[in-house]
């Protein structure tokens, strides 16, 4: 596994389309750098939450923004950095869907913050010189039944 030099920044237009490139770039430079098949797969259900957030609810549909992203691999773990423009909003501050509801009672969101807290090992929200700045790490080695 590469140290810590090994970064990928990307800086999106708030679109769909850019989405999808994300989620390319991000898929290839983790192949790139040996990383394991559940841990790219991980990444990238986060990258794909995370920025399709930002782009249909921060911006909006015709909104009009950018999204930067940055993924380096550390010594001991993956860490992602996704910034944006959009109103101020912390993904972290909505609760937990409840599951166990019927899901036709329960509605719609949350679900995709839910697998993303899943998926990470530490996550953090600031806003910051009028930023949006959520920060995720995965662990390299992650702990028996994580």
């Amino acid at each position: 596994m590469p140290g810590a030099s090994s970064e990928l920044r990307l800086t999106l237009a708030s679109t769909r389309a850019e989405v999808g490139r994300a989620l390319d770039e991000v898929r290839g430079f983790l192949m790139e750098n040996g990383a394991d098949d559940e841990a790219i797969d991980a990444l990238c259900l986060t990258v794909d939450e995370v920025v399709a957030n930002v782009v249909l609810h921060g911006y909006g549909e015709d909104g009009d923004g950018s999204v930067a992203l940055l993924l380096a691999i550390g010594s001991d773990a993956y860490e992602l950095e996704v910034r944006d423009e959009a109103p101020a909003f912390d993904p972290l501050s909505a609760a937990p869907p409840h599951l166990d509801d019927d899901p036709e009672l329960r509605g719609i969101g949350g679900l995709g913050m839910h697998l993303v807290r899943t998926l990470m090992d530490e996550l953090s929200y600031e806003r910051s010189g009028g930023e949006n700045v959520l920060r995720l790490r995965r662990l390299l080695v992650r702990p028996e039944g994580s």
